[in-house]
């Protein structure tokens, strides 16, 4: 049996809680319509993340047998660095872009320092293979190999697409003054993102 992301119980049930988490976030919080787009994007870049790194979950007895029976223990990675210096190649490389965009994004929600970046980076990537091995463990193998490598490289990636934003900060703070724009409610939101001295919570 295989399970795949749009099957209609996990869309169903990502539409319910993206419902159920956007009017507590416009009733109970009280935020404006400009925070609940970014909410949104966010909300569709993760379920993109749960899809590329969870489906398709495959349960089969005869790939189970196909595969030696349970191999996510033999070949499971804990040590820190081991495949990135040995084994570096295109999968590690979108490791690292699957979370740029978390990155660069999350500024759009929160107000962010680099350590709190950095340890978003570690939420979503060990999320990522603690989903993993749990899959592994309830159908008794994997193709997917529980790495802590690939924990690092969405650390990396996470990274780089703060550096990204900074930058997009600072050219957007240079633009604004220089065209001397009229402000909407996207570029008010946007210049309140991007301001070093806001102390306010985006809303």
């Amino acid at each position: 049996m295989i399970y795949y992301f749009d099957s209609v119980y996990v869309i169903g049930g990502l539409a319910l809680l993206f419902l159920i988490l956007l009017a507590f976030l416009k009733f109970m919080k009280r935020k404006s319509n400009m925070y609940l787009l970014c909410f949104s994007v966010m909300y569709i870049y993760l379920c993109v993340v749960l899809d590329l790194t969870q489906f398709p979950i495959y349960a089969s007895e005869g790939m189970k047998a196909a595969m030696g029976g349970q191999n996510v223990w033999r070949e499971m990675n804990l040590i820190p660095l081991k495949t990135i210096v040995t084994d570096f190649s295109m999968e590690s490389v979108l490791n690292i872009i699957v979370t740029i965009p978390l990155g660069f994004g999350l500024s759009f929600l929160m107000r962010c320092s680099w350590r709190q970046i950095m340890l978003s980076g570690l939420l979503v990537g060990g999320c990522a293979e603690a989903g993993q091995l749990l899959t592994a463990l309830w159908v008794g193998f994997t193709f997917r190999h529980v790495n802590i490598d690939d924990i690092l490289l969405n650390i990396i990636g996470v990274l780089v697409g703060y550096g990204v934003f900074k930058i997009f900060r600072n050219v957007f703070q240079w633009g604004y003054k220089k065209l001397e724009t009229n402000s909407n409610a996207f570029l008010s939101y946007i210049k309140c993102v991007c301001d070093d001295n806001s102390d306010a919570v985006l809303k």
